[in-house]
């Protein structure tokens, strides 16, 4: 049995003494690296083997080894090392094994008993399985003893650890006082509490303790070590750490300074420094074990997030041997949490496939519900200690000042500012949280503070001396931390309300590609995805290049390296969407050429959707040879990419591509309505064929919403069949229209958009569609519910009731004044209604629908505003006009600008200077557009 050890490259460990292992074998992996020892159980002889299963062919399948006394069991399942019950057959010299874990051991009413495979020998085929068993011993109970000396306290060699890890062990109570000086290793614990305002008290009252902003220069190793710190949380510099860090005069300063200055270039996303620095610690000779397993946790860490899986579990794996002899050490407690978790994740790390595609988890045997179960309570048990619990409750004191400071808003307090200082007591505390898990190495939670104090940033930006800083602060948070979620819901609420400034400098922040890790791919697709409009030309033709390789499959390089946890195909094309415009024009040509060059891969993936890319290439960048082949390839595949290929050579003018279009639409392909383009294009024999298949489509729609078969989204046939009915009069089709309007049972949802058409152009109507619409205007504003909640379209129906003369003068005017203080569909509703000129004499309430707390009112105001600069202006609207142009943020402006290109009038004067002054906007999409309307 030995020999099939050392055959594998195991080395066996002989002990006189038999506590219940035979013998203890060291496990390596194919570098030679230790894993961890495991203890061996061998049962040698014929016998071993008598108890066989079989299958249902007769075939032996493995062995049954039972023993009565449960002591075995209890003492091999409740060992801290991982071991295994070996069968050696002497005549075969064959060793079958299996891993001895409490859910692999049944009951057998007398003892216990436990299954041997017959597929699982000591040999090289079962290597991989081997060493997944030899990595899972069980998380190490390290004793939370108080770590103190009889004195009370802590051990010297510790206090740096200590300081950062625990700090609340080292710094002096908050309610000692300060009669007191503090030394350095103290200044560096109130630091880690996030206590700065503490420390720079202790500076001015005591003549000893340096004041922090000139430490720099201090002769004291220990004393620099603080000021390096205080600069890098105040600044985010690393310049001074890295000095201190080359002058460490012993190995436990040189790992506590190396550390923290490594979590510093993770924070700067200066990746490969921060291993460099972190590799330098793992060689040094005498080392403390607690101090290398610290930096063996953090090595972990940043090898996982690069996507080199095995390089992390084994630091983590071996880092977890260093620490499972401190056993009174708090410090040691919290490390060994963040290294059994990274075992942990990198067992369970999803794959990604060659499509960017979340694959199968990274776990050489399938585990069993129970299996995971157990494992996340061994878990759940190392992570409960007492540092995490610290952590946890610095967090909440921080959410509940901030819970304090936003009940006081709603209570409409006015608070003295001069004593408020519940935003800096929040910022405080997230920092302190945030270090903690960074310098502890324990990853998820690292993200969830990092998130948290971005958030709390961004939502107290307003109230800050730099409201700019802190935006790009929490910005970055958000996304070095991951949470895309999070980014999306801030740079949509920035889109709006701006400040541009703030959004444009966060997004060209964004590293190269290839400095994107696990942690931060996802954070970067996301920002590029809202906001890559907002990058200068070169850095955009940069980043565009790089980001639809990956789009379109064509690079896999960054999903081996980052194995992200999503299909990032897709998400990279959002990205590609946004940076087009920003982009000059030479980078269209090669955008189109890698589209070109894949489009076999990506024309029938459902989840690309190129709609949107295409409308913002540059046909006359795209050369003669790519063009040739989209044109082949729209001929070719009736796809998403087909389809988007056709619409764009339709916008290109193209006649034969919009004749194929209604070809395609009139045959039951709903995509190809959107490649039509402007319908007024179509001949009226065109028009005709389309609108007969609209009635179909109309009329089953309004079937299915009798039948109460409700569906949503997709193509709507309701509105489009409007939209032709107003521009082909002759071939109208407006009965199916009124009886589905007319239909209480259909929801507002679809009534609304073509009430929408109607309110923009009655007078397309022929007069009897008018009298039917006035005859049925009130059955017309009855309807179900939306989603739940009771609509009646909102202001819908009196907006089509005003539209069409139904209501008018003083009466209409009355009716629309209650719409503008109602919710906030009514609210837009009117804003609708005024900008398509009517209700004139109600045209300054969009003064106040400008600044409404509602987004889509606001952009509909603005809408409204841009439409009437452009056929009707008067003084006011000029300046309302004036005004959203000078507006921050993307919505409004864009939205002017697109109420303005809906009218083909020339624009007026101030029409002009307002598109003149967007053409200087910060956003390509808005220099864009201003550049159409100009136009």
């Amino acid at each position: 049995m030995a020999a099939d050890f050392g055959r594998i490259g195991w080395e066996p460990l002989y002990s006189r003494y038999d506590y219940g292992t035979d013998r203890y074998v060291i496990a390596r992996d194919d570098l030679g690296n230790w894993i961890d020892i495991v203890g061996v159980q061998t049962k040698t002889g014929k016998s071993y083997f008598r108890r066989s299963q079989r299958d249902e062919s007769g075939k032996v399948t493995g062995w049954w080894w039972r023993d009565s006394d449960n002591k075995h069991f209890d003492y091999w399942t409740s060992h801290e090392l991982p071991h295994l019950l070996v069968l050696h057959d002497e005549d075969e010299r064959v060793s079958y094994w299996a891993h001895i874990t409490a859910d692999r051991v049944q009951s057998t009413g007398k003892g216990r008993k436990i299954f041997v495979p017959i597929d699982q020998k000591i040999d090289k085929q079962s290597l991989d399985s081997l060493r997944h068993a030899a990595s899972e011993r069980r998380p190490a109970l390290v004793r939370e003893e108080p770590a103190h000396s009889s004195d009370g306290d802590v051990p010297e060699d510790r206090r740096l650890r200590f300081a950062l890890i625990a700090p609340r062990l080292v710094a002096p109570h908050a309610a000692a006082g300060r009669s007191l000086p503090i030394d350095p290793v103290e200044g560096l614990a109130l630091l880690a509490e996030g206590r700065f305002l503490d420390f720079k008290r202790f500076s001015e009252e005591h003549q000893s303790v340096p004041d922090p902003d000139e430490l720099s220069g201090s002769d004291d190793w220990m004393w620099r070590l603080v000021g390096a710190t205080w600069e890098w949380a105040t600044t985010d510099s690393c310049h001074s750490l890295r000095n201190v860090f080359d002058s460490a005069p012993g190995k436990g300063e040189m790992t506590a300074s190396g550390v923290l200055l490594a979590c510093a270039l993770r924070r700067l996303e200066c990746f490969d420094d921060a291993l460099s620095v972190l590799e330098s610690m793992t060689a040094l000779d005498g080392q403390d074990q607690a101090d290398l397993g610290w930096v063996l946790v953090q090595r972990a860490r940043a090898l996982a997030d690069i996507g080199d899986t095995d390089g992390s579990r084994s630091d983590a794996i071996r880092a977890r041997q260093c620490l499972a002899g401190s056993g009174d050490d708090l410090t040691a407690s919290a490390l060994m949490a963040s290294a059994e978790w990274q075992v942990f994740a990198t067992e369970a790390r999803p794959v990604s496939s060659s499509d960017g595609s979340a694959g199968q988890a990274v776990d050489t045997e399938k585990r069993s519900a129970d299996q995971l179960a157990a494992r996340f309570k061994e878990l759940m048990t190392v992570a409960d200690n007492a540092v995490s619990s610290w952590r946890s409750q610095t967090v909440a004191r921080a959410l509940s000042s901030v819970t304090d400071k936003y009940y006081e808003s709603w209570a409409e307090y006015q608070p003295n500012r001069l004593f408020s200082s519940g935003g800096s007591t929040a910022a405080m505390g997230l920092f302190a949280a945030e270090l903690s898990a960074d310098i502890t190495g324990d990853h998820g939670t690292w993200k969830a503070m990092s998130s948290l104090a971005g958030r709390q940033r961004l939502m107290g930006a307003s109230d800050s001396n730099d409201q700019i800083a802190e935006i790009i602060e929490g910005i970055d948070a958000l996304r070095r931390s991951g949470s895309s979620r999070h980014i999306e819901l801030a740079l949509d609420h920035l889109n709006r309300r701006g400040p541009v400034e703030a959004m444009t400098k966060s997004v060209r922040k964004i590293p190269p590609v290839s400095k994107w890790t696990h942690t931060t791919v996802d954070g970067n697709l996301t920002m590029l995805k809202l906001a890559g409009d907002l990058m200068d030309e070169q850095s955009a033709a940069e980043m565009l290049v790089e980001v639809t390789r990956i789009a379109c499959l064509a690079d896999t390089h960054l999903v081996e390296r980052t194995k992200p946890i999503f299909s990032v195909g897709p998400r990279a094309l959002g990205a590609v969407e946004r940076l087009l415009p920003a982009a000059p024009d030479s980078t269209h040509t090669e955008v189109a050429a890698m589209i070109v060059a894949q489009r076999d891969r990506m024309s029938d993936h459902p989840a690309f959707n190129l709609d949107g890319v295409f409308s913002q290439i540059r046909p006359s960048q795209v050369n003669v040879a790519d063009r040739d082949a989209l044109w082949e390839h729209s001929h070719q595949s009736e796809g998403r990419l087909g389809t988007a290929v056709l619409g764009w050579f339709v916008s290109d003018g193209n006649p034969e591509a919009r004749s194929i279009a209604v070809d395609r639409a009139e045959n039951g392909d709903h995509r190809a309505f959107d490649a039509l383009g402007d319908i007024t294009a179509l001949d009226n024999g065109q028009a005709e064929r389309l609108m007969a298949r609209l009635e179909v489509l109309a009329l089953d729609k309004l079937s299915s919403e009798r039948d109460n078969q409700k569906s949503f989204g997709g193509f709507d046939a309701v509105d489009a069949l409007s939209l032709f009915n107003l521009y082909f009069p002759e071939a109208a089709r407006w009965d199916p229209i009124i009886e589905i309007l007319c239909e209480p049972l259909v929801d507002a949802i679809h009534k609304r958009r073509a009430c929408a058409r109607i309110v923009a152009r009655p007078e397309r109507l022929p007069s009897i569609t008018l009298d039917a619409l006035a005859a049925d205007i009130g059955a017309i504003s009855a309807t179900t519910t939306v989603w739940g909640e009771s609509s009646q379209l909102g202001g819908m129906g009196t907006a089509l009731a005003v539209s069409i003369g139904v209501v008018q003068g003083e009466a209409a005017d009355l009716r629309v004044t209650r719409h503008v203080a109602g919710t906030p569909t009514e609210r837009r509703d009117a804003a609708w209604l005024i900008g398509h000129g009517h209700c004139h004499r109600l045209q300054p309430t969009l003064a106040v629908l400008i600044g409404d707390d509602n987004h889509n009112v606001r952009a509909t105001a603005a809408a409204a505003i841009g439409r009437l600069l452009a056929e009707s202006p008067n003084d006011m609207i000029q300046q309302l006009a004036q005004a959203t142009a000078e507006t921050d943020g993307l919505l409004l402006p864009s939205a002017l600008l697109a109420g303005m290109s809906h009218v083909e009038a020339s624009l007026p004067a101030t029409g002009t200077s307002v598109t003149q002054g967007l053409l200087q906007h910060p956003s390509a999409q808005v220099r864009r557009a201003a550049r159409r309307v100009a136009r």
